[in-house]
């Protein structure tokens, strides 16, 4: 008995020494592990756009230098792009004034787009001057001669073109007694064949000044002779 009792004291021992060591038996065991860090914040901001213009104030056709820059923290994913109003253009970082009569002003965006589908723009507006106005209206008679009796009338279409504006006339004046009035020719009452040369003026926004001349040939009064008999 006591033999056996000594065997089962040792075992116990044995047991509790194995449930000690692999810490079994205790429910406060803990445990560690690696730190989780919190996501980014989420990205709101558009790329920061700049654009450098070598002049804000060009005559039609005229070119300057047109630089954008783009930057962002996390990238840009498109552009930039630039699209300009009234004709004007930007290739190759450079900018062409279009062709224009009147002044305007081209106004350029640049657009770019970051990785996190961010937008921004930027704008610049050039002032673009035509060029000096050296044309002079263009005034014609259609036709430019005619053949007309005395006191009859006769037709030519009077027009007058400029490449801005007509802004004064046409007005035509007359020799020899002869009358232009809304596309009809008066010949005037005469008794021989004379030429009358009508001349129609018009001027521009400038001042430039354009002729266009009429020519007719005015015949005189048919003259019936009658012959007696005897």
């Amino acid at each position: 008995m006591t033999f056996k009792n000594c065997v089962s004291h040792a075992a116990l021992a044995l047991a509790s020494m194995s449930l000690a060591a692999c810490g079994g038996g205790s429910s406060g065991g803990s445990s560690s592990g690696g730190a989780i860090s919190p996501p980014p914040p989420p990205d709101n901001t558009g790329p920061t756009l700049s654009i450098s213009a070598g002049s804000v104030l060009l005559e039609a056709g005229a070119t300057t230098d047109f630089t954008v820059s783009a930057s962002d923290s996390g990238g840009i994913a498109s552009g930039p792009t630039v699209s300009c109003t009234n004709g004007g253009s930007v290739v190759d970082n450079v900018f062409t004034a279009p062709m224009v009569l009147v002044s305007v002003t081209s106004v350029c965006t640049a657009t770019a787009t970051d990785t996190a589908g961010n937008v921004s723009m930027v704008t610049e507006s050039i002032n673009i001057l035509p060029l000096p106005d050296t044309e002079d209206p263009v005034v014609t008679f259609n036709p430019a001669t005619l053949t007309v009796a005395a006191v009859q009338t006769g037709t030519s279409t009077l027009t007058a073109t400029d490449n801005v504006a007509v802004t004064s006339g046409p007005t035509v004046s007359c020799t020899n007694g002869g009358r232009f009035e809304e596309g009809v020719f008066t010949a005037p009452p005469v008794l021989t064949p004379i030429t009358s040369i009508c001349t129609a003026t018009a001027s521009d926004t400038v001042g430039n000044e354009g002729q266009g001349t009429l020519t007719v040939s005015v015949t005189g009064p048919v003259v019936q002779s009658v012959i007696g008999t005897a």
